[in-house]
């Protein structure tokens, strides 16, 4: 009996360490207005990412549940943590509450941004993810002036945890900083009217 749990205590430790080394992972299409993305695996969370010098928001989510106080800065969309996310704090109701919130990241310097992973929503647990809302399209503003409009499909959280929409650029946009405007959003909950960015990173 123990040898036959040690061979699978070795076979499971085995097959982990397969999986991880060949990255399986499924991805999905992200849509971009005037460039096109691909979809191939990409890096793991936050791995080789662009250092974030400074995260900021337009507004930012902070309220109070049983007598504690919880915030939900920008600073939480580059923490490497999909559990934890940016949420907007825009005052009002519906789906167009969130409308123009932007989250703005900026680099420790200049670097030709070629890739960026976006975790969207708040994949803390099922139940906030599917609560929540989270952004159908973003408008992404790079520091040059380029700007293009990215279209977002409507994964479930399962897919969202498991791996993150990327975008690959054309060709790479040499930027100090770039910023993310909410246009649209997929909704949650009736009369749930915030929206939730997880993680964004860039890359070379």
């Amino acid at each position: 009996m123990k040898r036959q749990v040690i061979r699978r205590v070795i076979a499971l430790v085995l097959c982990v360490m397969t999986l991880t080394a060949l990255g399986t992972t499924a991805f999905a299409d992200v849509k971009a207005s005037e460039k096109g993305a691909k979809t191939t695996p990409s890096s793991s969370l936050q791995y080789g990412a662009i250092p974030v010098r400074k995260a900021s928001a337009s507004s930012e989510l902070t309220e109070t549940v049983s007598g504690y106080t919880y915030s939900y800065p920008a600073s939480n969309a580059v923490d490497g943590d999909i559990t934890t996310a940016w949420i907007e704090g825009a005052k009002g109701a519906g789906a167009g509450e969130a409308w123009g919130q932007t989250l703005l990241l900026e680099f420790d310097g200049v670097y030709n941004v070629s890739q960026i992973d976006f975790w969207l929503g708040w994949a803390r647990n099922r139940e906030l993810f599917e609560m929540n809302k989270k952004p159908w399209s973003l408008e992404v503003t790079f520091s040059n002036g380029e700007a293009y409009t990215l279209e977002f499909d409507n994964l479930s959280y399962n897919e969202t945890v498991r791996s993150p929409q990327t975008w690959y650029l054309d060709y790479p946009i040499r930027a100090s900083w770039v910023q993310f405007k909410i246009m649209t959003v997929y909704k949650g909950w009736d009369g749930v009217d915030d929206t939730c960015i997880s993680e964004i990173a860039c890359y070379q």
